[in-house]
């Protein structure tokens, strides 16, 4: 699937498809969490922590593993969702989509609710997009 939005950034968007489309890119985040692992979770408290190879300090999320702040950011959004669509069915695009966990999920969701028309679910990479089909 091939879907364009916006100029074609050149280099950039080259290496970004080469990276989510590699084994090496795939792996990465089957181990850190797992193949639905999308980047972004809700943990309760932040805390600093030093990188062993550069000593530089960044935040990061405690007390929470990865696969259960994912988890909880989930459940939040189609609480959001339910919340606020009112009593009609309807039309979701995401774009970013990675391999598609949050798509599933809500998707899923939707349709057990009796809510959702439409899901339309797009990545830079065409092995996420294989995979989250």
């Amino acid at each position: 699937m091939d879907i364009a939005v916006g100029p074609d950034t050149g280099p950039s968007k080259a290496t970004s498809e080469t990276y989510y489309n590699s084994d090496d890119g795939f792996k990465y985040y089957s181990i850190i969490n797992s193949a639905d692992y999308s980047g972004m979770g809700i943990w309760d408290e932040m805390v600093e922590h030093t990188d062993p190879l550069n000593n530089k300090v960044y935040q990061r999320g405690n007390k929470r593993s990865i696969r259960d702040a994912t988890i909880l950011r989930d459940q939040k959004m189609i609480k959001l969702i339910r919340d606020n669509m009112a009593d009609k069915k309807i039309k979701v695009l995401e774009l970013g989509s990675g391999r598609g966990g949050l798509s599933r999920f809500i998707a899923a969701n939707l349709l057990a609710d009796q809510k959702l028309e439409l899901f339309v679910a797009a990545n830079i990479a065409d092995e996420e997009n294989n995979y989250n089909r």
